[in-house]
């Protein structure tokens, strides 16, 4: 469970952090704890809408890439203060909607692949990433969505990025967020070559 001591010892060490939670409670502590340890973090979720008289099942979803210099889920408008508390009374017991949340593990499998690319993107430094697209089903769709890092996101400024010096000189332009990850596994490949 995460924000325990132990998991978040465990992922603090991570080159990525991939999360697929139910709550919106645990992606906000999950953006929250990427941004501020400057962490790439990838965010997927799919919500099935059943059936009514006009439509049949619908899925949306979305594949979320956070980095510390890009917009976050907060940023995005994904994780709201409403959500969050929702969620939150959820889980604490404070409210009767016990209502499951349908999957289609089919489904789940398409974002959760899509996952597995964008990690395996970020970890090669590969910088085309699409920050945030949104998953539809019908037709089995995935779309980017144009979004933008928000000055006054409160996650952002509890995460102090703007205190956070570049990793490049003065002067010249600001490295993608891949850049400080390849930093980063330089710096491990060297320590375990010593």
């Amino acid at each position: 469970k995460f924000p325990s001591t132990a998991t978040m010892a465990a992922v603090l060490d991570a080159d990525v952090i991939v999360g697929c939670v139910d709550g919106w409670d645990t992606r906000d502590d999950l953006n929250t704890f990427a941004l501020t340890n400057r962490i790439p973090y990838v965010d997927i979720g799919i919500a099935v809408i059943g059936a009514d008289a006009r439509r049949g099942m619908r899925v949306g979803g979305q594949i979320t890439i956070v980095t510390p210099d890009g917009p976050c889920l907060r940023c995005i408008g994904l994780v709201t203060d409403d959500r969050v508390a929702a969620a939150r009374q959820r889980r604490q017991g404070y409210t009767d909607d016990d209502t499951a949340e349908p999957q289609v593990v089919s489904l789940n499998g398409t974002v959760a692949s899509e996952a597995v690319t964008a990690a395996l993107m970020l970890i090669s430094g590969d910088d085309r990433l699409v920050p945030y697209r949104r998953y539809s089903y019908p037709p089995g769709a995935l779309s980017a969505v144009d979004v933008t890092k928000k000055p006054a996101c409160p996650a952002c400024q509890h995460a102090d990025l703007a205190a956070v010096p570049s990793p490049t000189s003065p002067g010249t332009p600001q490295q993608p967020a891949t850049h400080y990850l390849v930093q980063r596994l330089r710096k491990a490949i060297l320590s375990i070559l010593r």
